[in-house]
């Protein structure tokens, strides 16, 4: 003769161990942050007209590094008095389930921002990122 609350017993573990599995809730964390521009060694190459027209669009291409968890972002322009200021961002994968893991890849990604200047002269375009190892802040203008 079975006891009604093996049943029950059995149940309440099959749904724990469903809540603790990675097909619950719980997937990988990612945060944004600066995009690796130097990667033990390996800088960054930038794509820069050598002249722009007041008015007229140009396109800077800036390289950055990732893989395996590590994937391209966003690039945020902003307009300064003496120029602009590039900022390429990457998405990194900081926290996994269990049964996960990232590939040891190395991957090269292109950021491309559109600048388009307002008055004719010089200008300083200075991009942001970071170097590693270390994640120390690099900048390249």
């Amino acid at each position: 003769m079975r006891a009604p609350w093996l049943g029950a017993a059995a149940l309440g573990y099959l749904f724990f161990l469903g809540a603790c599995s990675s097909f619950g809730p719980e997937g990988p964390e990612t945060v944004r942050g600066p995009a690796i521009l130097v990667h033990y060694g390996d800088t960054t190459t930038l794509s820069v007209p050598s002249s722009a027209r007041v008015g007229v669009p140009i396109s800077i291409t800036v390289t950055s590094f990732g893989g395996g968890c590590i994937g391209p972002g966003e690039t945020e322009v902003t307009f300064q008095d003496s120029g602009a200021e590039i900022r390429p961002h990457r998405y990194e994968t900081v926290r996994l389930p269990p049964d996960m893991g990232c590939t040891r890849e190395l991957r090269v990604f292109q950021h491309t921002a559109t600048l388009q200047f307002a008055q004719a002269g010089e200008a300083r375009v200075r991009i942001v990122g970071l170097a590693r190892p270390g994640d120390a802040p690099f900048v390249v203008e």
